[in-house]
Order: structure tokens, then sequence, then C-alpha cells
């Protein structure tokens, strides 16, 4: 709904005095009593005119002529008035003579536009929680938008000598969407590339900021998960496998999903822990 800017605006600058119209007395009085005493008048006379001596009739047109001057002084010293009022409202020093003033009309008060905010250009950005940074254009992976495989092996490896040089944990999860090959097959290229855009910005959601979301093949997305225990990396797969289960990706529901979880503390390498960590492929 529109609305006015301000409820009763003025149309006086402001900390510029407006121009008060001069006082006139006795115009208040001449309202309504003149027509009423005429209109009583007359009747009188339509009613008694024969009855009515000489004297009296000149009384009863006397008072008629003055019922009617009144009327006329009150109508002038109105649109005196009014003109007057005119001119006080009229704004000073934008450089308009007072003549022109009197003949613009009164301002109105100006409507605002209520519009609806403005949305991110790019829909994955937008959808992407404020923790996660994307990543540049050449590590990327071109469909999703998170992380390519060879870039996340680079981190991977990166993560695997942080956390054996510090005895810190740090857990691998694979998950691997088991009707991508088929949903390609009867809907086309097109929906299961949907599914993969769509499945990538989901677990984006479901991991914190510093974690990471990596494309790991053509069905299959790799979190890196530094500073997480095996536990609380099984417990993340079950309740993402419970999620991607209840959540519609493309327009497509129930999806199963194959996860793999491996912890550093259990591997001595990053191939290893990315080997024990990916899930198999069903046909």
């Amino acid at each position: 709904m529109n609305r006015p800017e301000h409820p009763f605006p003025s149309a006086t600058p402001p900390g510029v005095r407006p121009r008060l119209a001069p006082a006139r007395p006795g115009v208040e009085s001449l309202r309504t009593v003149p027509l009423l005493c005429a209109a009583l008048l007359l009747l009188g006379a339509m009613l008694y005119g024969p009855a009515l001596a000489a004297w009296q009739h000149t009384l009863v047109v006397l008072v008629l002529v003055a019922g009617g001057a009144g009327l006329t002084l009150r109508a002038v010293l109105e649109s005196g008035r009014l003109h007057s009022l005119q001119l006080a409202r009229a704004p000073v020093g934008n450089g308009a003579p007072p003549e022109s003033a009197s003949a613009c009309p009164p301002s109105r008060p100006q409507l605002r536009l209520i519009t609806p905010a403005r949305t991110a250009p790019d829909a994955h950005r937008a959808a992407e929680p404020a923790g996660h940074d994307r990543p540049a254009s050449d590590a990327a992976d071109p469909l999703t938008g998170s992380y390519s495989q060879h870039e996340c092996r680079k981190m991977l490896a990166l993560m695997f000598v942080r956390a054996s040089r510090f005895h810190s944990p740090l857990a691998l999860v694979m998950v691997r969407i088991e009707q991508l090959g088929r949903i390609g097959t009867l809907f086309g290229t097109a929906a299961a590339d949907t599914v993969l855009v769509e499945l990538a910005a989901f677990l984006a959601q479901q991991v914190r900021g510093g974690d990471v979301v990596a494309r790991w093949d053509d069905t299959a997305f790799a979190l890196l998960l530094p500073g997480t225990a095996h536990e609380d990396a099984q417990q993340l797969a079950v309740r993402l496998q419970h999620l991607i289960g209840h959540t519609f990706f493309a327009g497509f529901s129930h999806l199963s999903c194959a996860i793999g979880v491996a912890s550093s503390g259990q591997h001595a390498s990053a191939e290893a822990l990315a080997t024990a960590a990916t899930p198999a492929r069903h046909p």
C-alpha cells in the first residue's frame, strides 16, 4: 500500500515563518443570520402581505435588502480572505512572484512506493550461508560452483598434514546420490545436473563455515571436516542421509544416497583417507 511520507505536510519550508492574513472583524458573525432573517420575513410577507400597512411593506423590503447586502459582503470578504491565505502559504525565497503562487494548486503529500528488495544476481551465492566463501573460478566446479576434485585433493593433503602435525582430528565424508544415473536416463542430463546443483547448495548449508564442500566425481561430493572427530562425522552422515531422503531436489524426492566416513587417525595418507571414504557405486 502506498502511504504518504508525512500525514500532515506543511506548505511552509522549515525555518520560515508564514505570513498571516490581516484580521477582519465581523466576518465570523455574518454567516447564516441575515439569510435566516430574510427567509423568515419573506415567508411572513407572503402569508400576511394584504394585511400589512405601507410602512410595514417598506420595512420588509429594507430588511430583505440588508440581508442581501450582508450576504454579498460576506462573500466578498471570504474571497479576499482565501486569497490572502493562498499568498501566505506560498513558499518564500524561491523567486516566484506572489501572483503566481495564488494560481498554483495546493501541494499534495508525496507518496512513497514500497518496492521489493533486490534479488542477488547469483541465486546460488544468495543461498549459501554467510560463513562460506565461494572458490575462485579456476578452483571451482563449473556446474555446481563448489570446489573441484583437483582443488579438493590439494586441500585434503594440506589438512591431513596439519592434522598429523598438531594431532587434531580430520574427517572426510563422501555423499553419492544413487538414483542420479537413472534420472539422467529417464529425464535427461539437464535434470540430473539440476539435482547436483541443488545438492551442492544443500550440503553447503549443512556444514560449518570452516568446512569444505567439493565435487569429487560425476555423482559424489566430498565434505572436508577439520577438527571433527569420527563419531561426530558419523552423526552428520546419518543426519544427511535422513534429510536428503525427505528433501526435494529439482522436483525429485525420496532420493537415497550412499555415504562414506573416514578419519585421519585411521589412515597413513590423504589418498588412503579418500579411498576409505569413497562409497561404492551401485548399478
